[in-house]
């Protein structure tokens, strides 16, 4: 026997993903056992449920060989539909890099995600919105009344929405329904809302490890994409997330309630934004027909401060800025009297002294005057004339 007969030969089964983790297929002329519990879908080699079938074959979820190469990390900077909170993220999201948008039920975040669609779209760009929860007219129809018009872009074909059921398949039959949307429409950015929603279709173990290949897929695919998730019940402040979709993220943005008085206002803060130096205030959010929109920071204290209370601070604060400004005004006002005053009274005083200059002058002179009339009248012989003659000097011719 030499060494060929030892030499294992394998031969392509036709189906790429167990080929790739085989290592070029199965032993050939060797049996192959596939072992499995009952109902796992052991005919066709075991693998028919977690299967697909195309032009290429059967091929294997979560085993797909990896495109060639690395992609170039990208510098450009996209809007996520909203200037305030690109402002906040230090310019936008970077093209190809993932957001996760986490926060209790009503905090926006379809909402926002929308607004990233529509800017996507202003930009002619193409996005797969694929929704767990909601139906396509109902969702457009919200969005209007908030100034986010998807009709058009919909229309136009840039925007792709998909609807369906997370209760209607498996989260594996999601994956690959997932890859199959990627590859017929190509986009340039994706938007799952939410991805939570993948619990309901399977165990959370086998919906974490569909979400994280999905998440490594669009990444090394160039895809600019945005998820959405659910904020667990155990969780108050809004930041915990489905398996390790927020450690997998590049940008983590967390929506929430902010009660107080009485009242329910959203909020904004985020947690992480890979690449840029972002924001870590919270913000309030603001819905209207201008679309979506994000508060000044107001603080009061240690507190930050929204909606009616914000408002009623704002008044207070604006009345005590006023009243500063008219106590300015008004010291104002008497210290530039005090200095009329003031002058005036130096223009008085300045022509009392010029008087008296005057006067001390004139008196000087009066005095000169008085003084030299006093030795004319005791001496009123001539200055040239000798003082004393002696009685020779009269005698003389």
């Amino acid at each position: 026997m030499n060494d060929n007969d030892w030499k294992l030969i394998k031969r392509e089964t036709g189906i790429a993903g167990l080929d790739h983790v085989t290592g070029g297929g199965l032993p050939s002329g060797q049996a192959t056992l596939v072992l499995g519990q009952a109902a796992t879908g052991k005919t066709v080699l075991g693998l028919q449920i977690l299967a697909r079938a195309n032009d290429e074959g059967i091929q294997l979820p979560y085993h797909e060989a990896p495109p060639g190469g690395e992609r170039e990390a990208s510098q450009e900077r996209l809007s996520i539909g909203s200037a305030r909170l690109d402002k906040l993220l230090g310019g936008g999201i970077y093209r190809g890099s993932s957001v996760l948008i986490s926060g209790r039920p009503g905090t926006a975040k379809s909402t926002l995600a929308g607004s990233f669609a529509l800017a996507a779209a202003r930009r002619g760009e193409r996005t797969l919105y694929v929704s767990f929860d909601e139906q396509e007219d109902r969702y457009v129809r919200n969005l209007t009344s908030v100034g986010i018009d998807l009709r058009g872009p919909i229309e136009d074909g840039l925007v792709r929405f998909q609807s369906q059921s997370a209760y209607a398949l498996r989260v594996t039959e999601h994956f690959l329904r997932l890859h199959r949307l990627l590859d017929a429409f190509d986009p340039h950015c994706l938007v799952i809302d939410p991805v939570s929603a993948l619990l309901k279709a399977g165990a959370r173990e086998e919906a974490n490890m569909a979400i994280e290949h999905l998440i490594d897929q669009v990444r090394r695919q160039g895809i600019t994409t945005v998820l959405t998730s659910l904020s667990t019940e155990n969780d108050p402040e809004g930041e915990a997330t489905l398996g390790q979709v927020s450690t997998l993220a590049d940008s983590w943005i967390v929506l929430d309630y902010n009660v107080r008085a009485g009242e329910r206002n959203r909020s904004l803060s985020i947690v992480k934004s890979r690449g840029s130096a972002h924001s870590n205030q919270q913000r309030e959010v603001l819905l209207s027909k201008k679309g979506i929109d994000l508060a000044d920071a107001y603080e009061h204290g240690s507190e930050v401060l929204m909606g009616t209370a914000r408002a009623a601070r704002v008044r207070a604060d604006a009345a005590a800025a006023r009243r500063r400004q008219l106590q300015r005004q008004q010291r104002r006002m008497e210290l530039e009297q005090r200095m009329e005053q003031a002058e005036r009274q130096y223009r008085r005083l300045a022509s009392e002294l010029e008087l008296e200059r005057e006067i001390a002058d004139e008196t000087d002179r009066l005095d000169q005057v008085h003084h030299e009339h006093i030795k004319r009248r005791r001496d009123p012989e001539p200055r040239n004339s000798p003082a004393h003659v002696t009685k020779d000097q009269k005698d003389q011719p």
